[in-house]
């Protein structure tokens, strides 16, 4: 259960970076660079992501030139779905792939292979495991974009753009940069390693969020 506590708070994490990189593509004014660097995707998710929004370029210049939807898909290979599709989190392809799984047993098909033909993991299948999936799923996604909100800031994006691509409310915003902030002077402040720790202890941020603010 540690594992699958671990493996749901990864992937949010996972699909709020990605999400973020998605938004900043969208917006035109980034530079790869920079998109990396404020979402953290990791570089194999980022390439995938990128191939997706240069197929989905290539189909909407087709699309101004009256090419057919057929003929489209074909020279930019890509499907139909997909043309204008947002990106897909991995949290949207599990929770579809347990509705496949309830739909195999009701056609009485054995658990493992369920679990073959679905990908999921059998703890998965549990109504109470999926509702722990998501409560974790939901907190690395919020760490992410805290972590987003910090590279942000200290790059020195407004608040309005910030909000614009993470999605938070500017209190909320507000509210983790002044945790960060306490963070920086605290470290500055504490006197010694123990002097530290009650400092961090009285931080309302989690602890991957702390390690990437002091990370600086």
């Amino acid at each position: 259960m540690v594992d699958c506590k671990e493996n749901a708070y990864m992937d949010g994490m996972r699909d709020a970076e990605l999400a973020v990189a998605w938004k900043l593509l969208m917006c035109r004014c980034f530079s790869t660079m920079s998109i990396e660097i404020l979402s953290n995707a990791s570089p194999g998710d980022f390439l995938m992501l990128l191939m997706t929004r240069h197929k989905q370029e290539i189909a909407w210049a087709l699309q101004n030139e009256n090419f057919s939807e057929e003929k489209i898909c074909h020279i930019a290979q890509i499907s139909p779905a997909e043309i204008n599709a947002p990106y897909r989190p991995r949290y949207t392809r599990k929770q579809y792939m347990r509705e496949v799984a309830t739909r195999l047993r009701e056609e009485g098909v054995s658990r493992p292979d369920i679990c073959r033909m679905t990908t999921l993991g059998a703890e998965l299948l549990s109504d109470d495991n999926w509702q722990c999936y998501e409560e974790h799923y939901a907190k690395g996604y919020t760490d992410a974009l805290y972590e987003t909100v910090w590279r942000m800031d200290k790059a020195k994006y407004c608040t309005s753009t910030v909000h614009q691509i993470t999605g938070l409310s500017l209190q909320e915003i507000g509210r983790v940069l002044s945790q960060c902030e306490f963070l920086c002077r605290a470290r500055q402040l504490a006197k010694n390693d123990d002097d530290f720790e009650a400092f961090k202890s009285a931080c309302e941020l989690s602890d991957s969020v702390i390690s990437t603010v002091l990370r600086g």
